[in-house]
């Protein structure tokens, strides 16, 4: 297995399925047996939902999902994440749910998180260029963090509205009611209106025990303390809350967050997107 440093980088290839409905039903069933091994090496158990779902094929359809492969002789999976849409009523936009992104162990803190779902909110723009309303789900602060730098206007947030405005509040609603089981939230979560925590979440839901994540773990900080400060203060330890950020893909604010990561983390990395199909 290769080893990412300076001075050998690991180089990647993109493919993104721009909507997972029109694929072929063994093509599907293809990338639904190798992407269900790939997440084992990270994830005990496999959750049964999104595209690693065995018991619902519908789960895979409707869905962005971008893949990342080692460039080399031999390419392996290094990588994917699996975004999909929201229609409310009332939201003047669709919305962007960012989904499942799961990246090998050995690929940990090398950017490629930032790149995969970048692929899919580069994707979105292009379809909607004025912007549209996001979602995400986790209780990694690294993620979180990464999604109130790179989004505009995310509650909750360090930087973010203090409060929730009407908008973030119709979303979190529906979310709520309509997408628990869309986005592994337990049906017996309890949702705090405030702070946008489930509680429970991970620790209730059907294999959703493999998302379960101690928020003062090093693996998952943010690089920014303050991020980190921030997150822990409204999650438990080790009880499986998650948190619901909402906010607002701006082509302009994400272009600035780009540029921000091209100081932070090695050009080296990337890769080209070789398909969009």
């Amino acid at each position: 297995m290769s080893k990412t440093t300076a001075d050998n980088p690991v180089r990647f290839s993109f493919t993104v399925y721009r909507d997972t409905t029109a694929l072929d039903p063994s093509l599907k069933s293809k990338l639904r047996r190798e992407l269900r091994a790939f997440a084992a090496l990270s994830l005990n158990p496999v959750p049964d939902y999104d595209v690693l779902s065995v018991s619902n094929d519908a789960a895979f359809d409707s869905r962005i999902l971008t893949l990342a492969y080692t460039i080399e002789e031999q390419p392996r999976l290094a990588g994917f994440n699996s975004s999909g849409w929201f229609d409310i009523p009332g939201c003047p936009t669709r919305v962007l749910d960012g989904g499942t992104t799961i990246v090998a162990p050995w690929m940990r803190h090398s950017g490629l998180v930032v790149e995969l779902v970048g692929r899919a909110c580069l994707h979105a723009l292009s379809t909607y260029p004025q912007g549209v309303w996001m979602v995400g789900v986790s209780e990694a602060p690294s993620m979180l963090g990464h999604f109130a730098r790179s989004i505009r206007d995310v509650f909750p947030s360090p930087n973010g509205p203090a409060r929730p405005t009407s908008m973030h509040h119709r979303i979190a609603r529906w979310i709520s009611e309509n997408a628990r089981e869309t986005m592994c939230i337990a049906s017996k979560a309890r949702f705090e209106k405030d702070t946008f925590v489930f509680r429970g979440s991970t620790a209730a839901a059907t294999g959703g025990e493999a998302f379960m994540k101690d928020v003062y773990d090093p693996q998952y900080q943010h690089r920014d303390p303050t991020v980190n400060s921030f997150y822990r203060k409204i999650l438990r330890r080790n009880m499986g809350d998650e948190v619901l950020v909402v906010g607002f893909l701006d082509a302009k604010h994400y272009a600035r967050a780009v540029k921000t990561w091209g100081r932070t983390v090695s050009s080296d990395l990337y890769g080209p997107t070789v398909a969009m199909l």
